[in-house]
Formats: structure tokens, C-alpha cells, sequence
């Protein structure tokens, strides 16, 4: 990394300690790359594709997700002298960025299944949206966290070429 690509100051020290912007940020770009990962690879085994069974993977696979994200970080972080069930609550609540980045694909999967487009152009629609999201969280964590716009936009670009990745990969492998 560049010499001062990154500003110091309280907002950068926030960030190595693992709270506020990078915290948010790890789950939205896992949770946003999870949900193109499931919309590409789903398939429907000769049968019509069907966006409610699509919606209910990414709800599920988000939750259980960041489920394990929680119980990981409960059982091997020290935590202070709290309570076990408070802790474990609030490491649970903290993974909401990673779960509620899924909900674009639901609801453009759901506007498929209302009949008002098609789902294949609903899964290049989640996927092409994705790729546009994921180049947002990378500039605005990134800008969260300290970085100056150069260095933010490269790591939103590298984000999105993350979403990019996943679609290649669906067209290489159908």
C-alpha cells in the first residue's frame, strides 16, 4: 500500500479494532457475493426455475451463515464477564449487514415470481446489480475507514470484479 493511502486519525483506529466500518462492511460484501454465489449456482433439475425456492435458499443460507459467524466469534473470542446468552445475542446481532445483504436479490426474485419479468432475467438482474453493489460497499467502507477516493475506488473495483468472478464462473460452468 501506497505511503498515505490511508488517513490516520480516530476513524482508522476504530477499524483495526474490528468494530464500526469494517465490521459492517465484512458482512455486506459476504452477504452481497453469497447471494450472486446461490442465484448462479441454484438449479432446477429439468424443471422450470422457480424464485420462491431461490428466495428461500439465500434467506436460509445468509441466516445460517451468519449464525456461524456468531457462534465462532463467541466461542473462541474472550469475552468480557457478561452474561453467555448477552454475548452471544449481541455477536448474533451484529452479523445483520451479512444477512441483510441478500435482500435485492429477494426482491428482484420476488418480482419474478409476481409474474413481472421472467426469472432468468431476474438472476442477470440480481447478478449485474450485485456486481454494482458490491462496488459500493468497497468505496464506502473503504471511505469509512479512512482511505483517500483513489485507493477507495480501486477497492471497490476489486469488490466488484468479486461479483464479476461469480458470473464467469456461471457462464464457464452451464
Amino acid at each position: 500500500m501506497a505511503d498515505g493511502a490511508i488517513t490516520h486519525g480516530p476513524r482508522a483506529r476504530t477499524s483495526v479494532r474490528g468494530n464500526g466500518p469494517s465490521r459492517w462492511m465484512n458482512g455486506t460484501v459476504t452477504g452481497t457475493l453469497l447471494a450472486s454465489v446461490l442465484v448462479a449456482a441454484l438449479e432446477h433439475q429439468g424443471m422450470p426455475p422457480d424464485p420462491v425456492y431461490d428466495i428461500a435458499w439465500i434467506i436460509i443460507t445468509l441466516a445460517a451463515t451468519g449464525l456461524i459467524r456468531a457462534y465462532t466469534s463467541f466461542v473462541t473470542g474472550r469475552n468480557p464477564p457478561e452474561s453467555a446468552l448477552r454475548t452471544a445475542l449481541r455477536m448474533l446481532a451484529g452479523e445483520w449487514p451479512l444477512v441483510a445483504a441478500g435482500l435485492p436479490a429477494v426482491v428482484i426474485l420476488l418480482g419474478s415470481s409476481a409474474g413481472w419479468y421472467p426469472t432468468l432475467t431476474a438472476i442477470h438482474a440480481v447478478l449485474g446489480t450485485n456486481v454494482a453493489i458490491l462496488f459500493g460497499w468497497g468505496v464506502l467502507g473503504a471511505s469509512q475507514i479512512g482511505y483517500r477516493s483513489l485507493p477507495a475506488t480501486v477497492i471497490g473495483i476489486a469488490d466488484a470484479a468479486l461479483g464479476l468472478l461469480v458470473i464467469l464462473a456461471n457462464v464457464l460452468l452451464k
